[in-house]
């Protein structure tokens, strides 16, 4: 998942975070550096920034607190737990590619109602599929499009288990419950499903994973051709620019839309995104909806 180096965790002198979820720790780290430096050494650092530097992270802390709330706020409301920024480096991951994972944070409720005009219209014909689900939150707002199943593929054991939980908690019809299910597999092992699919690909790895990510899609058309959308987002323009990019000039997809989400007040800064249909395959069943 990607998060801006500014937004990585302070670590302590054993190097490792001083919270598994950097969001929940916030206050604590603002409190433990007062008490390490005092008054003065907080006024040093707004000296140090200066007005505009004190500005922007006033700003910015201001819209994390907005958007922790109404992120609490939503977990609440639905007998869960999707909220917060998990450290790559507190998880136990399966397969190789841990040192290009990010730290896994859920895809606002606003944001993916914005990205659901993408989707097709018969959501019935098709299968949605999250790759790094992380808590899994975007499964249970699937849930509720109208998808044949709903299926999280996440390499962290820890993060799979709290998705399980929270498909288990969360308010919806049984029939719909039952179409749900975590796949504990690293993305680019894991294998296609058949049948017509929905990738999501919210805050993804980093881009030296995507040919093996393309390749491992482009073998599953091969052998078995159909239609996939894939929405790719993320919170970093230029990562997602990139990404888009590379998918774009692979072949296997042709790019149908992008742009950048609105900034709605659940998200801590607004997505941007490539949608994107394989090639080669009528797309009847398609259209946005």
């Amino acid at each position: 998942m990607t998060i801006a180096a500014s937004e990585r965790p302070i670590m302590t002198d054993a190097r490792r975070p001083i919270s598994a979820d950097r969001w929940a720790s916030r206050r604590g780290r603002a409190l433990a550096f007062l008490r390490e430096h005092g008054i003065g050494g907080l006024v040093g650092n707004i000296r140090a920034a200066g007005a505009h530097g004190t500005a922007e992270f006033v700003a910015r802390h201001a819209r994390y607190s907005v958007c922790i709330f109404l992120g609490k706020q939503w977990d609440r409301t639905h007998s869960v737990d999707t909220g917060g920024q998990i450290e790559i480096q507190s998880l136990d991951v399966v397969g190789p590619n841990a040192d290009m994972g990010y730290p896994a944070v859920s895809t606002s409720p606003s944001t993916f109602a914005h990205f659901s005009r993408f989707f097709p219209q018969d959501r019935s014909q098709y299968s949605f599929v999250d790759l790094g689900c992380g808590k899994g939150r975007t499964l249970l707002l699937a849930s509720k499009l109208g998808f044949r199943k709903v299926v999280g593929v996440e390499f962290a054991g820890s993060l799979c288990e709290i998705a399980r939980t929270n498909i288990a908690r969360f308010p919806m019809p049984e029939e719909h419950r039952d179409r749900c299910s975590i796949v504990h597999a690293d993305a680019t092992q894991f294998e296609i499903p058949n049948g017509n699919l929905v990738l999501y690909f919210g805050n993804p790895f980093g881009l030296e994973l995507w040919p093996a990510m393309l390749a491992n899609i482009a073998e599953s058309l091969r052998q078995n051709p159909r239609h996939i959308r894939l929405v790719l987002a993320g919170s970093l323009g230029d990562a997602i620019g990139a990404t888009g990019r590379l998918i774009a000039e692979h072949g296997l997809f042709n790019r149908i839309a992008q742009g950048a989400a609105p900034f709605f007040l659940d998200t801590y800064r607004p997505f941007h995104y490539e949608i994107f249909e394989a090639s080669g395959v009528s797309n009847s069943q398609g259209e946005q909806a």
